[in-house]
């Protein structure tokens, strides 16, 4: 399930059928496929941020 959107993408991508640069759809949907992958890696990867903890009262 968390990889489904760049299976998705990927899907898409190569259903299209577009061109570039003389390259075929299966290559682009394989490249847009992998970008996704990594974008959501990176995303899980970065940690959520530390909610402010309470101050700590000096001793004296």
């Amino acid at each position: 399930p968390e990889r489904r959107e760049a299976a998705v993408v990927t899907f898409v991508v190569t259903a299209s059928g577009v061109t570039l640069l003389g390259v075929g759809g299966a290559f682009w949907g394989l490249v847009a496929g992998c970008l996704m992958l990594l974008l959501f890696r990176r995303r899980r990867a970065q940690p959520d941020p530390v909610p402010d903890a309470e101050p700590v009262l000096s001793r004296r």
